[in-house]
C-alpha cells in the first residue's frame, strides 16, 4: 500500500515495530518509578518480566488474609477469656449480695429485721443472680465443669431469696394482724360504738388474712382461719354482752381473742425461726462455695 508517496513493506513495519520498542527502553541514567510506572520490571532470579503493582497488591491481600486468618484462629480463646472475666465480675457482685441476704435472714423473727432493708438486700440478690446466669452461659465447654457448678450454687441463691422474700412477705401480712383489738369492755358501753369498732377491727384481719401465701408457713395460715371462723360466734357473744351490760362477759370475748392472736405469733415465731435457720445455712454454704470459684476464675 502506498500512502503520500510512502510504501508499506514487511520490512519497513518490522523496522517500526523495532524503533517503537528501542524507544520505550529506559536510559541508563532514568530512574523508575517503583509502584507507579506501567512498564513491566526485569526479575533475573525468575526470567521473567512483572508489574510492582501487582507485586503490591497481592502482598497486601496476603497480609489482610494472613491477619483474618490469625483472629479467627484467636477468637475462641479470646472469646473464653472475656467469659471468664465476666464469670469472676458476675461471682464478684454475688458473694456480698450472697452475704448481705444471709444478714437478712439472721434476722427472721426478731424486732431488728428492717423490712424495707431486707427487700433492698433480696433484689441485689436477684440483679445478681441474672447477671451470674448471664456470664455462665457464655463459658464454652472447656469450662463444664465449673460451668455446672456454678450453675448449682447459684440456683441454691436464687432458691434461697424466693424462700426468703415468702417469709417476708407472710411476716409482714401477719405481725400487724397480731394488734388486739381495742374493744370497750365496761358496762353502759355504747352498743353500737362497739359494734362497728368490732366489725372495722375483723375487716382489718380478714384482709391481713386473705394477703398471707399459705403455702408458705401452712400452720400460721391454718391458725389465722381459726380464728377467722371463730370471729362470727365471738362477734355475738360480745355484742349481746356489751347491750346487757355483762362487762365480764364482754371482756371474756376480747381475751379469748387476744390467746389466740397469740397463738398465732407464736406459731410464726416458730416457722420464721426454722426458716431463718434453714436460710442461713443454705446461704453460709453458697458463700463458701462462691469463694471457691471465685479462686478458679480470679
Amino acid at each position: 500500500m502506498e500512502v503520500l508517496g510512502f510504501t508499506e513493506t514487511p520490512a519497513t513495519v518490522y523496522e517500526a515495530k523495532l524503533t517503537w520498542v528501542e524507544t520505550q527502553v529506559e536510559a541508563p541514567d532514568q530512574k523508575q518509578e517503583f509502584f507507579s510506572s506501567w512498564r513491566p520490571s526485569e526479575m533475573p532470579f525468575l526470567r521473567k518480566r512483572i508489574r510492582w503493582g501487582t507485586v503490591a497488591t497481592l502482598t497486601i491481600v496476603l497480609v489482610v488474609m494472613g491477619v483474618a486468618a490469625f483472629w479467627i484462629y484467636q477468637r475462641p480463646a479470646i472469646e473464653a477469656a472475656r467469659a471468664r472475666e465476666e464469670v469472676a465480675a458476675a461471682i464478684g457482685e454475688l458473694r456480698p449480695a450472697v452475704t448481705g441476704l444471709e444478714e437478712a435472714a439472721g434476722a427472721l423473727g426478731t424486732d431488728d429485721l428492717d423490712a424495707a432493708e431486707a427487700t433492698s438486700r433480696s433484689l441485689a440478690v436477684d440483679t445478681a443472680v441474672r447477671r451470674t446466669y448471664d456470664a455462665v452461659a457464655r463459658l464454652g465447654d472447656a469450662e463444664a465443669e465449673a460451668r455446672t457448678r456454678l450453675i448449682a450454687v447459684t440456683g441454691e441463691v436464687a432458691d434461697a431469696a424466693r424462700r426468703f422474700n415468702e417469709a417476708l412477705a407472710v411476716r409482714s401480712a401477719v405481725v400487724p394482724a397480731l394488734e388486739p383489738p381495742a374493744l370497750p369492755v365496761d358496762e353502759g358501753s355504747d352498743p353500737e360504738e362497739a359494734a362497728s369498732l368490732f366489725a372495722e377491727w375483723q375487716a382489718r384481719f380478714e384482709s391481713l388474712r386473705e394477703a398471707l401465701p399459705e403455702a408458705t408457713f401452712p400452720e400460721v395460715a391454718q391458725a389465722m382461719s381459726a380464728l377467722s371462723a371463730n370471729l362470727p360466734g365471738h362477734q355475738r357473744t360480745y355484742l349481746d354482752a356489751i347491750a346487757t351490760g355483762d362487762a365480764a362477759t364482754a371482756a371474756g370475748v376480747v381475751r379469748r381473742i387476744t390467746i389466740e392472736l397469740e397463738e398465732i405469733g407464736s406459731s410464726l415465731a416458730s416457722s420464721l425461726a426454722e426458716a431463718r435457720d434453714q436460710l442461713t445455712t443454705k446461704l453460709a454454704d453458697a458463700g463458701t462455695q462462691l469463694e471457691e470459684l471465685a479462686a478458679l476464675f480470679g
